[in-house]
Formats: structure tokens, sequence, C-alpha cells
């Protein structure tokens, strides 16, 4: 999963954050949040 956020550490969270969410309805939610932040690439194992 790749996250874009204004600063690498807040990135880093979410996508660390985003392996917690259940699907990616959860995960839009949860990003939605975050000013500037968005998933760019999401690989569903």
């Amino acid at each position: 999963m790749t996250i874009s956020a204004p600063h690498a550490a807040l990135a880093d969270a979410l996508a660390t954050a985003a392996c917690l969410c259940r699907d990616e309805k959860e995960l839009s939610r949860m990003l939605a949040t975050f000013r500037d932040c968005r998933a760019e690439a999401i690989n569903a194992t």
C-alpha cells in the first residue's frame, strides 16, 4: 500500500494504520480525516 501525505512520517503512520482497515471504504473514511492524504496504490492479497 502506498499512502501520500504532506510529511513522510504521517504517510508512514497512515500506511501502518491502513493495514487495520477492513476494506477500501473504511480506508477512504480514515484518510478523509487527514488533509492532503490519499491512497496511491492498494495491493490486496
